[in-house]
């Protein structure tokens, strides 16, 4: 199970990587090739919907998960990562305006927050957005960012009713979290 690879003056061998490694240049190394692990990949919804949102944050109900590679673990809605890196956090928060009567504008959205071990606190520029006015129906918003976090670390998905007064609920299977390991 190993492989020859050119170091820029002779052959030497590469011994086999772990499971489901894969390989990558890296010109620090005196090869110039490491195995390093593949990215990971943790999806979890909201499956029941119909959780409001009001102008107190909130957390988005994590009911069902996607895929969960071994790193990660969704429960209580929230995800815990199991490894030191630097991770994507995408999250989407879909709703529905439920008191129609037209003419009350607000604005709504989600913000990601992580607990290193002191408590949950907000990711800086993780704030998204969106404007409504009671006539809308169905929309929602999300982002994507980058956190460096280690094992143990947790994340979440709050969302909050930022001005208005209209009444807001979460649409069931379309709100969600993914989170995946850059390196």
């Amino acid at each position: 199970g190993s492989i020859i690879v050119h170091n820029g003056t002779t052959n030497v061998r590469l011994a086999v990587g772990s499971d489901n490694d894969i390989l990558m240049a890296d010109s620090s190394d005196a090869e110039g090739i490491v195995w390093t692990p593949r990215a990971s990949l943790c999806e979890a919804f909201d499956s029941a919907g119909n959780t409001s949102i009001t102008g107190t944050a909130a957390t988005l109900p994590l009911g069902s998960s996607g895929i969960v590679d071994s790193i990660y673990s969704v429960a209580s809605d929230q995800v815990t990562i199991n490894d030191d890196g630097v991770f994507s956090i995408e999250f989407y928060v879909a709703y529905e305006i439920t008191n129609t009567s037209g003419g009350v504008r607000g604005s709504a959205g989600g913000f990601v927050e992580v607990n290193t071990g002191g408590g949950f606190s907000e990711v800086s520029n993780s704030r998204s957005y969106t404007y409504h006015r009671e006539t809308a129906g169905e929309m929602g918003t999300g982002k994507t960012v980058w956190i460096t976090a280690s094992s143990g670390d947790i994340v979440r998905i709050r969302m909050q009713r930022w001005t208005g007064t209209t009444n807001i609920d979460t649409i069931a299977n379309q709100s969600y979290i993914r989170v995946q390991k850059l390196r």
